[in-house]
């Protein structure tokens, strides 16, 4: 009976081990404008989260992170971030970031590839690490814009390493709207990294609609 349970036990584990996936640790997405600072766990465990309101004086219509189970797979990690924000009481900056453990790589993944898209009235940086190795680093940007760029960077520790996406959106003044949309994922084909940015191209477009619809009170 004793090594009946202990089987058991050790196939709960197993089982355990596989739906928790590639990540050690919940996804943790952190907004700050460096006096207010607002961060949100990944409560539910289903690799999703989200959240609106405001921090300090700028009105976060709406933020979004997503990392395993929701997107990726074992071996192959895959993050998201999404960021939407109108300055309302003062410019300033205001930082998105998410940050996820992993534990498992896959030997035949050779890197990620950072992309981001979205549309700014201010000015939009996007920034991804590796184990706090910066992976690609895009902007300040303005207007429209989509890039993606490949980093053939695999972690010291296939078993523990850590993947940080940063979103950060500078304003000069009041009334501001600025958004951006963007992540990490493995190296594709390059007809893949071709939609990619054709995907990213599409959000800016559709966001800075948004954008010019949504008018201060």
């Amino acid at each position: 009976m004793l090594k009946m349970c202990s089987r058991m036990l050790a196939i709960i584990f197993a089982i355990t081990m596989v739906w928790a996936g590639s990540a050690m640790a919940l996804p943790v997405l952190t907004i700050t404008d460096g006096t207010t600072t607002v961060t949100v766990d990944d409560a539910d465990n289903d690799g999703i989260i989200t959240f609106g309101g405001t921090v300090g004086g700028w009105d976060v219509t709406m933020s979004m992170a997503s990392s395993f189970p929701a997107i990726g797979k074992v071996g192959f990690p895959e993050m998201h971030l999404t960021g939407a924000t109108t300055s309302y009481s003062s410019g300033g900056t205001l930082t998105f970031s998410v940050e996820d453990t992993f534990s498992a790589w896959d030997n035949n993944l050779k890197g990620l590839v950072s992309a981001f898209g979205g549309y700014a009235n201010g000015n939009v940086t996007f920034n991804t690490y590796l184990d706090g190795t910066l992976l690609a680093s895009f902007g300040p940007a303005t207007g429209a814009f989509s890039e993606a760029l490949s980093s053939l960077v695999t972690p010291i520790d296939p078993n523990d390493y850590t993947i940080t996406i940063e979103g950060i959106i500078d304003h000069s003044n009041t009334c501001m709207s600025s958004s951006f949309d963007g992540g990490v994922a493995p190296v594709p084909e390059p007809a893949t990294m071709i939609l990619f940015g054709i995907g990213l191209i599409g959000i800016a477009g559709v966001t800075r609609k948004k954008l010019n619809l949504k008018r201060p009170e």
